[in-house]
């Protein structure tokens, strides 16, 4: 489904090479650590799983701004899925 997310962003909004590269940074940091942990698929993740991820994120420094753009990221994704009947 990332994939198709990312083709998407490309085909109906003309998102930038950049703006790609971003959504797939953000999105493949939280489907590592989804990996890692063993909680499963980004498509299937719990909100228990995301809190878990973002509070990672701020134990390593890892600063406001880009917390920020990982959660739009995340809500772009997410949403895309209950359009597409995936979520």
């Amino acid at each position: 489904m990332l994939e198709l997310f990312l083709e998407m962003l490309v085909a109906e909004r003309g998102a930038a090479k950049n703006t790609i590269e971003a959504y797939t940074r953000d999105l493949s940091s939280v489907s590592d650590f989804l990996s890692h942990k063993k909680l499963g698929s980004l498509e299937a993740s719990k909100t228990e799983h995301l809190r878990a991820y973002f509070s990672d994120q701020k134990k390593e420094g890892v600063s406001e701004r880009t917390v920020a753009r990982r959660l739009s990221s995340l809500r772009q994704f997410y949403r895309f899925l209950l359009d597409e009947g995936a979520r």
